[in-house]
């Protein structure tokens, strides 16, 4: 069962992967970043629908991408993916047909998704899930972030409903705006979402032949550290220094949980950064002065590697930054 992304223009983006940081911006109830790996043809898409207690989010991600993020505090999330023959992997786990992810408020999580991958995000206001635990106790009060395997009938449940949801807004969206067709649809959706969630069962991360030795924790640490000092030099050593871990076990605690390397990790995630900083630049700054800034130096090389990524030159991004400014007075 396919669910429209296309249709009701004011309620959807569409967007190339050099309007990433536009992407992150608009979406609702939850913080996420992503470092692009590998451009594709795709398109990032999202569409929205507030109902107020429940957030609806059909999402495509338009390159391969490497994520991390957490719903805000006082909102839990499930996601579900859409697409088959797409790579999605969460927490080091992947999920396949019939999987979901329930993901609690404040709870980092991260991953790997493939270009093309549609995904329904679904955000819930954590007061209205404790009114609704008192009637189901145990169901919807998971406080961590979990993969879990769900009835394949009750997931093509919550699937019709959210078309019939999505088919409202389309043909008359005014309709939504009513608080009590609002009410009624979050209701709908949660009676949708609670045998979902009684018959799952938690997913088995892969075992990968030999002990994890912490790959989460060494995952958390170390892209906390990238994240802090991306505008900053960084080494190999430096990583399995903060992760106390020797080289071979960072790579595989990379490749295994976030499908890249290290090196190839923190070369995507200085090109995002780059990017960004060029959106925001001030009129006397360059590509190069910018791009000293975080310590790339082979203009050349930098400029090949980012047209792979964003599908132009930086040169172009940075020009169609200061079109869109506002004129100073």
């Amino acid at each position: 069962m396919m669910l429209e992304l296309d249709r009701q223009p004011e309620a959807r983006i569409r967007l190339d992967t050099h309007q990433l940081d536009e992407f992150e911006a608009s979406l609702s109830g939850v913080d996420a970043h992503y470092v692009v790996t590998r451009s594709t043809a795709h398109e990032w898409r999202l569409r929205t629908i507030d109902l107020g207690d429940i957030r609806i989010m059909l999402m495509q991600f338009g390159s391969d991408c490497v994520f991390r993020g957490a719903f805000s505090p006082g909102r839990f999330g499930l996601a579900l993916p859409l697409s088959k023959g797409t790579r999605f992997a969460l927490n080091s786990t992947l999920l396949e047909s019939g999987a979901l992810a329930w993901l609690a408020p404040g709870q980092e999580y991260h991953g790997v998704r493939q270009g093309g991958l549609r995904l329904v995000a679904i955000s819930i206001d954590a007061r209205r899930l404790l009114h609704w635990s008192e009637r189901y106790p145990g169901i919807f009060a998971i406080p961590a972030n979990m993969i879990m395997h769900a009835n394949q009938g009750d997931i093509l449940g919550l699937l019709a409903v959210l078309r019939q949801i999505l088919h409202l807004e389309t043909v008359e969206p005014h309709t939504l705006s009513d608080p009590v067709v609002r009410e009624n649809a979050c209701r709908h959706l949660l009676d949708a979402i609670r045998p979902l969630m009684e018959t799952t069962q938690p997913s088995t991360p892969v075992d990968h032949g030999r002990p994890r030795v912490g790959r989460e924790e060494i995952i958390r640490s170390v892209l906390d550290v990238i994240d802090q000092n991306i505008d900053e030099p960084i080494h190999l050593e430096e990583l399995c220094k903060v992760a106390q871990v020797s080289e071979r076990t960072l790579h595989a605690a990379f490749t295994e949980c976030l499908g890249v390397s290290p090196h190839r990790y923190l070369m995507m995630h200085r090109l995002r950064a780059i990017h960004s900083a060029m959106l925001v630049a001030r009129p006397t700054d360059t590509v190069a002065s910018i791009c000293a800034k975080y310590g790339i130096w082979d203009f050349g090389r930098f400029s090949a590697q980012y047209r792979r990524v964003f599908g132009t030159r930086p040169s172009l991004t940075l020009a169609r930054a200061r079109h869109a400014m506002p004129a100073l007075s």
